[in-house]
């Protein structure tokens, strides 16, 4: 004779088993949690806690210093409370499932396993692992606080176990020839990259900042040639002059340091500090004034010298100015720490800088530009790209299609795909000043040719 099971043992026996397995959800979201919350930390700020003495931020510490054994608890907790959630879900609920049918067949008993599976896994991901790892992660600081402790004693009952799983997978990749003990933990330029992007899209990180980050690791690639004063630009002193003259210029130009050269600017000889100029005008001028005998050696470098290294060799040696000279020795032009540092943190204008645009837009199509303009700075404005030639400049590529030095008073016009360029502005055979229209027409495109 068949047991007549009562409704009411059997309610109170479903709820029985229904808090079994979410209390088995709920370590496994408990473990889940924690793992994602322990990474998700900053561990500097987590390394000052501790050293400010929180006692919390220590115990962090040290779950983080030993990632394979924090790892290794998680991992035992996560796999325990899934497997026994798997199990206790097929022997409690499978049953009732075929009972409830009817049937009671092999066919009827793995359906109904494979169902109480299927549902069992959708509740363990939602509710064990998706929802609480984004609970954790969007307060990884607060919810490490809270389980620091539980984590400790956890790893500490589970050591004996944990030291078994630890010997049993540096066995086996030793056997596979990889290094059990070698913790890479490199970031690479990327995935910096990338996080700072992911930053900027959230808000987190300013665009001011990230392009002051994209700048420093641009700055290891560039040379002196990119970022220096060209020859043509430099304001220098004949070493000749006379104190007037020096005063002159010093007190219109408004430098801190002046090149001096002999005979010609591709022979600078010293770098006159305006200090030594005043100093010497505090004298009350009793010495005779020569302008060699005030000048300090210059500091030369190959315009090929990469920018970081520079940085690096004025910053020990305390140079502020280094003269850079091209491959035949001559002066190729100058460059400051300033014009460093203002490849990283953007232009910087002290009380006697007047700002000056290079570019000044005066229409729709119509451009001002200074003749030393980089190329890829109007290619921006412009909208298109530049061939790749000998010369940098726009003024360097409106020389290439006139195919000669313009004279002072002449203004010649030149065309290149539908850019009008117009020389507005001569300085001693270099063309200062261009007037760029963009025509509705576009011309067919065509490289300049070199003659």
């Amino acid at each position: 004779m068949a047991a007549v099971t009562q409704p009411g043992s059997s309610v109170t026996s479903l709820i029985i088993d229904l808090l079994v397995l979410a209390l088995l959800i709920l370590i496994n979201a408990f473990f889940s949690a924690t793992e994602i919350a322990i990474i998700s930390l900053n561990d500097n700020k987590v390394k000052k806690m501790a050293e400010d003495g929180d006692k919390i931020a220590q115990k962090l510490i040290k779950l983080i210093s030993q990632p394979s054994r924090f790892l290794a608890t998680i991992q035992v907790g996560v796999t325990l409370a899934g497997f026994l959630s798997s199990a206790y879900a097929a022997d409690r609920f499978a049953s009732r499932i075929y009972l409830l049918i009817g049937l009671d067949t092999p066919t009827i008993r793995t359906i109904s396993v494979i169902a109480v599976t299927l549902i069992l896994s959708y509740f363990s991901l939602v509710l064990g692992e998706l929802v609480p790892k984004r609970v954790a992660q969007s307060n990884p600081e607060k919810f490490s606080n809270r389980i620091a402790g539980i984590i400790t004693a956890l790893s500490v009952i589970m050591k004996p176990f944990i030291t078994l799983l630890a010997f049993s997978t540096n066995l086996i990749l030793r056997l596979l020839r990889i290094d059990p003990n070698k913790n890479d933990r490199t970031v690479t330029e990327e995935e910096i990259r990338m996080m700072v992007n992911v930053g900027r899209e959230s808000g987190n990180i300013q665009s001011e900042e990230k392009q002051m980050i994209e700048n420093i690791f641009e700055f290891n690639d560039k040379e002196v040639s990119e970022i220096m004063t060209h020859r043509t630009s430099i304001v220098s002193l004949d070493v000749e002059a006379d104190y007037a003259e020096v005063l002159e210029v010093a007190v219109h130009e408004k430098y801190t340091r002046i090149p001096v050269y002999e005979e010609s600017i591709d022979n600078i000889i010293g770098i006159l500090h305006i200090k030594d100029l005043l100093y010497h005008a505090a004298d009350g001028l009793k010495q005779p004034f020569t302008l060699r005998d005030m000048i300090r050696p210059p500091y030369i470098v190959p315009e090929s010298k990469n920018i970081d290294s520079l940085f690096r060799e004025m910053q020990r040696d305390h140079v502020q100015l280094a003269v850079v000279i091209d491959e035949y020795g001559g002066t190729a032009g100058i460059v400051t720490i300033e014009d460093m540092l203002e490849e990283i943190v953007g232009s910087m204008q002290d009380e006697y800088d007047e700002e000056e645009q290079a570019i000044v837009r005066k229409d729709e199509n119509t451009y001002l530009i200074d003749g030393i303009t980089p190329l890829d700075e109007v290619a921006e404005v412009v909208g298109q790209e530049f061939p790749d030639e000998d010369y940098d400049t726009l003024a360097g590529l409106a020389i290439c299609l006139l195919g000669r030095i313009p004279e002072d008073n002449e203004h010649p016009e030149v065309e290149f795909r539908n850019l009008r360029l117009k020389i507005l502005e001569m300085d001693d055979n270099r063309v200062s000043k261009i007037q760029l229209t963009i025509t509705p027409e576009t011309v067919p495109d065509e490289e300049p040719d070199e003659e």
